[in-house]
């Protein structure tokens, strides 16, 4: 039988889902990217997988890629931006990567 848990120090605020525990509501979800500053990169693969610029076996295997081919580039110009994006991306970083990687 299924069964529903409830956490009853959970609760919204101001959109965000928070804890209840201590007198002051502290956010407690984490979304991609919080972490590692990758969310641009996420979101530019996907635009390029939606736009059939790309496939989706090149995308699952970004290590293995051949790196003069155009996702390869983008692939290498991530890498020498920092492993983790530790800074984030930006819109200028992204679109840089791009154009060097796709052309403009």
């Amino acid at each position: 039988m299924k069964q529903v848990n409830i956490i009853n120090f959970l609760d919204i605020n101001k959109g965000k889902l928070a804890t209840t525990i201590s007198e002051d509501y502290k956010p407690v979800f984490l979304k991609q990217g919080d972490l590692d500053g990758a969310c641009g990169p996420y979101c530019l693969m996907m635009a390029l997988l939606i736009n059939g610029a790309v496939e989706m076996e090149d995308v699952n295997d970004l290590w293995n890629i051949k790196l003069s081919s155009r996702l390869g580039k983008l692939v290498k110009a991530m890498r020498e931006h920092d492993t983790l994006f530790t800074n984030g991306t930006d819109i200028k970083d992204i679109v840089l990567m791009v154009d060097n990687s796709f052309g403009k």
